[in-house]
């Protein structure tokens, strides 16, 4: 329940931000995933071959 709360009250909090910040945000976090994704993919040790 607590957690629940606290996602709505973080989303709501996003939205009453100004666009430009909500634009920002999205473009880092894209950022971030393709970085993450491809250190992942390099690093894993599922992807080594035996």
């Amino acid at each position: 329940m607590i957690p629940d709360i606290a996602i709505i009250f973080c989303i709501l909090l996003v939205f009453e931000l100004p666009t430009i910040i909500q634009l920002r945000f999205i473009i880092w976090l894209a950022i971030g995933l393709v970085i993450y994704y491809f250190y992942g993919r390099h690093k894993s040790h599922l992807n080594k071959n035996q």
